[in-house]
C-alpha cells in the first residue's frame, strides 16, 4: 500500500525544533509511531526521532572512534535500526565495487554517509517475512563489533587515506610496500610540482606489480617485460637510476621533470618551426642594444653609432 506524503512536522531533540518530515528517515518501527492494520499495511508512517542531518553528524563522531562497521552499528543503536549481518556484508561488497569502478571518488569517501547507504541496502533486501523493524532484530554479536584490536582500528581509520593515495590494493601489506618504496625513493627530494609526486607514485605501483608477478598473484594484463620497461623509463625520467651520483639534485635538475612534461604535452616541431616569431616580442633586447650597448660603445671604444631617434621611444614595449 502506497504511503501518502503529508506536511507532517516532526520534533528533533538535538535541534530542539520541529522540522518537516522529509528531513527524517521513514520508519516501520512501532516505536517511531508507525501504525499498521491487521493486514500489515501501513496506516501511519513513523519517523526516526533524530533528523538526518544530526544522524550524519553522530555517525562521523562514531567513525572517529572506531571503524566504518562500528560507526554504523552504534548509529543503528542510536536510531533503533537493526544491524543485520548479511545486509552489512552485501553493502560492503557493493561499496568496494563502486570504489573500484570509480563511482565513489576518494574525495567523496572523506564524508561518505555509510549509515544512510546501509539503510537503503536494508530496505532493498528486506522481505515481507523479515521482522527487521527495530534494533532488537540485530543478529551480530556486540563483542564482534568491539573486539577489534587497537592496531586494526588504526589501520581501518587510515584505509581511506591509503586508497586516496594508492587506489584499491589486494591486502594491507601491499600498502605497506608502496609506502616503504615511496619513502625510500623520495628521501631528500623536494617536490616542485604535483606531477613529479605522481611519477614517483607510478613508479612505486609498477614496483608492486613487478612483485606480484614474481609472486604469481597478479591477474592483470601486463607481463614482466612490459612492467620492467615502464619502470626503467620512469627511473630515467626521475633520474633515480644514476647510481654513481650521490649529490642532492639541484633545483635546475629537478625542474627537468617539468620540462619533460611540457615537451610531452606539446609538439616541439610546431613550437620551433618559426624561431623568430616570438623573439624579442616585447622589444626588451632591442632596447638594451639601442639604449645601453650603443652609447657604451660610443663612449668606451670610440664607436660613432648615432642611428637612433629618441622620439621613437614609444615603439619599445617595456611593460
Amino acid at each position: 500500500m502506497a504511503v501518502k506524503k503529508t506536511g507532517r512536522m516532526v520534533f528533533c531533540p538535538i535541534c530542539n525544533i520541529e522540522k518537516p518530515s522529509n528531513e527524517f528517515y521513514e520508519s516501520e518501527n512501532p516505536h517511531d509511531g508507525c501504525v499498521k492494520n491487521k493486514n500489515g499495511n501501513i496506516i501511519n508512517m513513523g519517523y526516526v526521532h533524530i533528523c538526518k542531518n544530526d544522524i550524519a553528524k553522530c555517525y562521523l563522531e562514531y567513525l572517529k572512534k572506531g571503524t566504518i562497521q562500528s560507526a554504523v552499528y552504534f548509529t543503528c543503536a542510536l536510531t533503533d535500526t537493526p544491524f543485520i549481518k548479511e545486509v552489512w556484508d552485501r553493502y560492503i561488497e557493493l561499496r568496494n565495487e563502486k570504489i573500484k569502478d570509480g563511482k565513489i571518488s576518494p574525495i567523496q569517501l572523506k564524508t561518505y554517509n555509510d549509515f544512510a547507504k546501509y539503510r537503503e541496502q536494508l530496505k532493498s533486501m528486506k522481505k515481507a517475512t523479515d521482522n527487521w523493524n527495530d534494533f532488537s532484530a540485530t543478529n551480530i554479536d556486540y563483542t564482534t563489533i568491539m573486539g577489534l584490536k587497537k592496531p586494526d582500528i588504526a589501520l581501518e581509520a587510515e584505509k581511506d587515506t591509503l586508497i586516496l593515495n594508492w587506489g584499491i590494493q589486494d591486502q594491507m601489506s601491499d600498502y605497506d610496500f608502496l609506502n616503504m618504496k615511496f619513502d625510500k625513493y623520495t628521501n631528500g627530494v623536494e617536490f616542485i610540482n604535483p606531477q613529479q609526486e605522481d611519477l614517483y607514485r607510478d613508479l612505486c605501483r609498477d614496483r608492486l606489480i613487478e612483485r606480484k608477478i614474481n609472486e604469481k598473484r597478479y591477474d592483470g594484463k601486463d607481463d614482466l617485460n612490459s612492467v620492467q620497461t615502464r619502470i626503467g623509463k620512469l627511473m630515467n625520467t626521475l633520474k633515480v637510476d644514476e647510481f654513481e651520483s650521490t649529490k642532492p639534485k639541484t633545483m635546475s635538475e629537478q625542474s627537468l621533470f617539468e620540462k619533460i612534461r611540457l615537451i610531452d604535452e606539446n609538439n616541439v616541431q610546431d613550437v620551433y618551426k618559426e624561431p623568430t616569431k616570438y623573439f624579442d616580442h616585447n622589444k626588451i633586447h632591442k632596447y638594451e642594444e639601442d639604449m645601453c650597448l650603443r652609447p657604451l660603445g660610443n663612449m668606451l671604444v670610440g664607436h660613432r653609432d648615432f642611428n637612433i631617434n629618441i622620439d621613437d621611444i614609444e615603439r619599445y614595449n617595456l611593460d
